[in-house]
């Protein structure tokens, strides 16, 4: 079977700026790296459960979440391959990594951090990214009716934005390394 790597930010980017080309691929076996937080803390236990939901392995990186703060991209690299060498895996494990796109699909410092990460590191999977990127205003939300998801539940508290998946997730380009 194929594996599949999402490597984003925070917990929920992953579902947000992936979810359809997950359901659009049930014969891979989905990994889920996020750079930030700690099995034991709230939002990294909202991400073990996301990552049940959605039948992918959760791992998270456990780098502090600080939003007046971008780690330089070396950082994220050094977190991208320690957790992955924790699980016993490597980046070449996989035929498809995705992550941010070079933008941070609406600008968030930590989401081009993350691209920089990905794009600096040595392996031959192909590279995937969001095709779109969203100037949204911080306070649009869009109906809790309209997402039709459980994991909607989990990341409901959190004062990110929410959109409906289908709009966040047009389509995926491949990076040209």
């Amino acid at each position: 079977m194929k594996k599949a790597l999402c490597v984003f930010a925070h917990p929920d980017d992953s579902f947000l700026f992936a979810h359809n080309i997950r359901r659009s691929t049930p014969d891979v076996e989905w990994f889920d790296l996020c750079l930030t937080y700690r099995a034991d803390q709230r939002r990294g236990r909202e991400f073990v459960q996301a990552c049940a939901i959605m039948e992918s392995q959760p791992l998270l990186a456990g780098l502090i979440d600080n939003v007046y703060e971008t780690p330089a991209p070396s950082v994220y690299q050094e977190a991208v391959t320690h957790t992955l060498g924790t699980a016993g895996l490597t980046l070449d494990d996989f035929t498809t990594v995705v992550t941010h796109n070079p933008v941070g699909e609406y600008g968030h410092g930590h989401h081009k951090a993350a691209h920089r990460a990905l794009v600096g590191l040595p392996f031959t999977a192909q590279l995937l990214m969001p095709a779109h990127n969203y100037a949204v205003p911080e306070t649009t939300y869009v109906s809790m009716d309209k997402l039709k998801s459980p994991l909607v539940d989990l990341f409901e508290s959190e004062h990110y934005l929410l959109f409906h998946f289908d709009l966040i997730t047009e389509g995926f380009v491949t990076w040209q390394r």
